[in-house]
């Protein structure tokens, strides 16, 4: 849901109403594609039907462009859409294909930010996938070691090991990156 203000000469100071329905398929490069269908109800006219419009949608999780068409009723006319999209706004323009003019609009809508497509990384039989919130140095693992802990390995699944600039800290697992957790016997989580 939404509200679309119109912008140019002759348009209505009163936004119109948006309602629409939109699917979207991200990816674990964080890449999006996915189809906008929406419905425009003019407020300044008892929520009159103004328009229809469906768009293709490409990009990535904080921008996405929109491409498509439909038809206005309120101006008698098939048109072409094209727009930009970020979290709770869109810009764009529609082309009147019948008087050949353009038709810019602005847009205040519900549209969060899209969430993050779960991973198709898998761990070991045991042990949980996790995001590494800060960086992790391996050399903590022999810690675990010679505490009792049993040796698991480390596995990660989209990131190397890095090695720290001055080698002071040796290798670490780099925040973002995504391994493996085990719970400890002292619950808490070992990473593995």
């Amino acid at each position: 849901m939404g509200l679309v203000w119109s912008l140019g000469q002759n348009a209505s100071k009163k936004p119109d109403v948006l309602v629409g329905f939109q699917s979207t398929q991200v990816k674990a490069s964080n890449k999006v594609q996915g189809a906008d269908l929406s419905f425009r109800l003019q407020s300044d006219k008892n929520f009159a039907l103004e328009g229809i419009r469906l768009s293709y949608l490409g990009g990535n999780r904080n921008a996405v462009a929109n491409l498509g068409g439909g038809y206005s009723f309120a101006s008698s006319s098939a048109l072409i859409t094209a727009a930009f999209q970020a979290p709770h706004i869109r810009g764009g323009t529609d082309y009147l294909l019948a008087s050949q003019k353009f038709a810019p609009y602005l847009e205040i809508n519900t549209l969060k930010r899209l969430k993050p497509t779960g991973s198709n990384y898998s761990c070991p039989t045991g042990k949980t996938l996790r995001n590494v919130q800060e960086n992790f140095g391996l050399a903590n693992v022999n810690s675990y070691l010679m505490n009792g802990f049993p040796s698991l390995g480390i596995y990660t699944a989209d990131q190397a090991i890095t090695s720290s600039s001055d080698g002071a800290y040796g290798p670490f697992l780099p925040v973002g990156s995504v391994t493996c957790f085990e719970a400890a016997s002292v619950d808490e989580e070992t990473p593995t």
